[in-house]
């Protein structure tokens, strides 16, 4: 996941909002935009991560571990 931040100082931007897209399409991973000061998309940007987590992991067992089909492992869960 590529990540933007600070977007509530949108003067001082180094890369633009159109070329951290195109670099996240050229890797194929998801892009968003955020700013912890104002609040936007800091909340969306977790629930991307947590999405990614249980397609590529699984559900997770009664003790908040992830069950890992593939190895036949859990591991920790850390979205509790």
């Amino acid at each position: 996941m590529l990540v933007g931040t600070k977007t509530d100082l949108s003067a001082k931007r180094a890369v633009s909002q159109a070329d951290a897209q195109k670099f996240a399409e050229e890797f194929k991973c998801p892009f968003i935009d955020t700013s912890a000061k104002v609040s936007t998309n800091v909340a969306q940007m977790f629930s991307m991560v947590a999405h990614d987590l249980v397609k590529k992991y699984g559900e997770t067992d009664k003790q908040g571990h992830w069950k890992r089909e593939d190895q036949g492992t859990t591991r920790k869960c850390i979205l509790q």
